[in-house]
């Protein structure tokens, strides 16, 4: 079943944080091509704020890993501490094997790799949101 935009429905929104603005306005795109509703920041800290205002509605943080201002695995941190069931996942050019271990321990649902295609987002989207 889809609206008139053809979107399908979705009470679930993702709060997508990344700040290279060409990045954020081709992830605004994508996720609109795929029927789901986002909220978009540049910074950690604008993300933080965001999730504070919007958290009843996020289903799912997609952060970059590095970040000014605060890193996707702090960024995790402070949004478990306001739901700790939230999902977090981390996208990232390159993880090493620390970075991986510290997503196990900062309770990240998942990562995937920069750049992603289009397929790959949409499968991360559907096993976390669906």
């Amino acid at each position: 079943m889809s609206d008139q935009q053809g979107r399908k429905p979705t009470a679930k929104t993702v709060l997508v944080v990344e700040d290279d603005a060409i990045a954020r306005s081709a992830l605004e795109d994508i996720f609109d091509l795929l029927g789901y509703s986002c909220l978009i920041a540049g910074d950690g800290q604008e993300a933080l704020d965001l999730y504070e205002q919007h958290s009843h509605q996020i289903g799912l943080v997609l952060s970059d890993l590095r970040m000014p201002k605060m890193d996707g695995i702090e960024l995790a941190h402070r949004v478990a501490a306001i739901n700790p069931q939230v999902k977090v996942v981390l996208a990232t050019g390159y993880a090493s094997q620390e970075q991986r271990t510290s997503f196990q321990d900062a309770n990240i649902s998942g990562w995937i790799q920069k750049p992603y295609p289009l397929a790959q987002l949409a499968a991360v989207l559907e096993a976390e949101l669906d």
